[in-house]
């Protein structure tokens, strides 16, 4: 074989081998790229789900913030409303003393009281008024004239009027309290207050405190509280 034929096949496959080693070489630095996307892809999503457990987290400490701040405000706004305690006489069906929220006003005291009765002289009292605490009110009857309403609504006013359902010694006296004033004393609820009443108007008047034991409902437990604040006359 010809020298100069030898020299092109040598430098012919030279060139081979060249172009071989530039498409290899191409090739893993292709390679390598693709794994550096690959590896920026998979931080940029763990990125995103580290970003959005912050988020919902974040939003999940924010609702329970929210909750515990509307729970506060509902606890203080509960906390400021106040009680009135107003004694209610006269044409009503259930005279006695009961308490309202601050700002109510008389014919609210009346709904509780039961109403008015069938005799009750209603224009001779402003029903839309607002109560104060410690008011004593005197619904008046039909029968009596101007003159004796203010003569009785003075008497309210001026005298230091016991509840008839209390003794002078402030015991109350179960044979005529009401149930709105039965509910006063500690443990005794509109239930049992309604049954003591119940009892009361089956078989007559109690003829002693311990007599209140025969009430359903009304055990030795709950006696031993209210014993102390009753009294029978």
């Amino acid at each position: 074989m010809p020298a100069e034929r030898r020299d092109r096949m040598k430098k012919t496959h030279q060139w081979m081998l060249f172009f071989l080693f530039l498409f290899f070489v191409s090739e893993i630095l292709a390679c390598t790229k693709k794994e550096e996307k690959l590896v920026f892809y998979q931080t940029t999503q763990i990125q995103k789900m580290d970003d959005s457990k912050e988020d919902t987290q974040f939003f999940q400490e924010e609702a329970q913030t929210s909750q515990v701040s509307e729970s506060s405000l509902h606890e203080t706004t509960q906390a400021a409303v106040e009680t009135i305690a107003v004694y209610l006489c006269g044409e009503v069906c259930k005279p006695g003393v009961y308490v309202l929220q601050a700002g109510s006003r008389l014919y609210q005291a009346v709904e509780e009281a039961g109403g008015l009765t069938a005799n009750a002289q209603a224009e001779a009292v402003n029903l839309a008024r607002i109560l104060a605490d410690s008011e004593q009110i005197y619904i008046p009857n039909i029968s009596e004239s101007i003159d004796q309403i203010e003569n009785e609504t003075q008497n309210v006013i001026s005298s230091a009027a016991v509840v008839p359902s209390a003794s002078s010694d402030g015991l109350l006296n179960i044979n005529q309290a009401s149930e709105s004033e039965l509910m006063q004393l500690p443990g005794i609820g509109q239930v049992k207050a309604a049954a003591i009443v119940t009892y009361r108007n089956s078989n007559g008047p109690f003829s002693s405190i311990e007599e209140i034991k025969n009430v359903p409902g009304i055990k030795e437990a709950a006696f031993e509280k209210i014993k102390g604040m009753i009294t029978v006359f």
